[in-house]
């Protein structure tokens, strides 16, 4: 049986902020665009002046002399332009789509009389469980998706390949005896516990 997986996209709540700024670009374009339209329909330059104050403002920058622009106002922009960039460049990565597979259940049985599944989180407790019980493990969170991926923190930085593998045969043993179907188990080391000193 394939199962399908859907695709969600994770929002960060800074992306809202670019996606206000976004949209206020947008309403201008579309606002100046209205105005080509209605000099396209022969309203009155000035009518469309009136609405759009396009002429007072080409009016207000093109009589600028070279006089105006004083050092006050040059560091003023130029202190402006580079507070603006970082932030633009900030919000712009936040807009990135993010996307990721989104958990479903598990069918273990599905025929015209019954339905078998398994919630995700049951799955992912069974494997939280199992590898909390490894005696250098002292925190794990799992997440099923596509497949089993269980972040670990241990107590030591000493022996973490063989105690990530332990710890993913926990796992796969830990499966089995729930009789659940084998699913690729993936094991990142998260954290460990930096109070935590060894004594040589």
């Amino acid at each position: 049986m394939k199962i399908r997986q859907r695709i969600r996209e994770r929002t960060s709540p800074v992306a809202y902020a670019g996606r206000t700024l976004l949209a206020l670009l947008a309403l201008a374009l579309v606002w100046y665009g209205l105005m080509l339209v209605l000099l396209a329909a022969k309203v009155s330059p000035d009518k469309v002046d009136a609405i759009s104050r396009y002429r007072a403002a080409f009016n207000y920058f093109a009589g600028l002399q070279p006089g105006d622009v004083t050092s006050r106002v040059r560091l003023i922009a130029g202190l402006s332009g580079f507070a603006v960039f970082p932030v633009c460049c900030f919000l712009a990565w936040k807009e990135l789509p993010r996307p990721y597979l989104a958990r479903g259940d598990l069918s273990l049985l599905e025929d015209e009389r019954a339905t078998i599944t398994v919630k995700p989180r049951a799955i992912e407790r069974a494997a939280e469980a199992a590898v909390v019980a490894h005696p250098a493990v002292i925190g794990a969170a799992a997440r099923y998706g596509d497949h089993l991926s269980v972040d670990i923190d241990v107590r030591r930085g000493r022996d973490l390949a063989e105690t990530m593998r332990e710890a993913q045969l926990l796992v796969v043993e830990a499966l089995g005896r729930l009789e659940l179907p084998a699913l690729p188990v993936s094991v990142t080391l998260a954290g460990f516990d930096r109070r935590r000193r060894e004594i040589e």
